[in-house]
C-alpha cells in the first residue's frame, strides 16, 4: 500500500474575532473585580480573624482573652447566620411573589394541582367511609361477644347460687 498519495490532515485551531477577544478580556476583568477579589478579601479577613482568635485563645491565658474570644465567636456566628437567614427567606418570599403575580395576571398554574388534590381528597374520603363501616362492624362484633360472655357468666352464677 502506497501512502505517498494520501492527503495530509492539518489541524485548524480556532481564532476568536477581535470582538470576541475583547468580550473575553472584559469578562475576565469583571470576574476578577466583582467575584474573585471580594471572595479573596473576605476569605483572607476570615482567616486573619480566626488566626487572631486562635493566637489569643492559646497564647494568652487571662480573663480579657476569654471575653475577646467569646466576642469574636459571637461575631462569627452572627455574621454567618445573617446571610443564611436571608437565603432561607428567599425561597418562601419568591414563592409568595410568584403566586401573587400569577393571581394578578389571572394565570392558573395550580389548576392541575387542584384537580389532583380533589382526587386525593375523594380517595381519602372513600377510605375514611370504609374504615368507619368496618370499624362499626368490628365494634359490634366484639360488643356482641362481650354481651354473650356477660350473659353466660351471669347465667352460670345464678345456677351456682341457687
Amino acid at each position: 500500500m502506497d501512502m505517498s498519495n494520501t492527503p495530509s490532515t492539518t489541524v485548524v485551531t480556532y481564532q476568536p474575532t477581535p470582538i470576541q477577544s475583547e468580550r473575553a478580556a472584559a469578562l475576565r476583568r469583571f470576574n476578577w473585580f466583582y467575584i474573585y477579589t471580594p471572595v479573596l478579601v473576605a476569605s483572607l479577613t476570615v482567616l486573619v480573624v480566626l488566626g487572631l482568635l486562635l493566637w489569643n485563645g492559646v497564647g494568652n491565658r487571662n480573663e480579657n482573652s476569654r471575653e475577646t474570644i467569646s466576642a469574636v465567636a459571637d461575631l462569627i456566628v452572627i455574621l454567618t447566620l445573617i446571610p443564611l437567614t436571608l437565603l432561607c427567606a428567599a425561597l418562601p418570599a419568591s414563592s409568595l411573589f410568584l403566586f401573587w403575580k400569577a393571581r394578578q395576571n389571572h394565570w392558573a398554574p395550580l389548576h392541575k394541582t387542584h384537580v389532583l388534590l380533589w382526587r386525593i381528597d375523594n380517595i381519602a374520603s372513600a377510605i375514611q367511609q370504609k374504615v368507619e363501616r368496618v370499624a362499626n362492624r368490628i365494634v359490634a362484633f366484639f360488643a356482641n361477644i362481650g354481651a354473650r360472655v356477660a350473659y353466660i357468666i351471669t347465667f352460670v352464677k345464678q345456677i351456682i347460687n341457687r
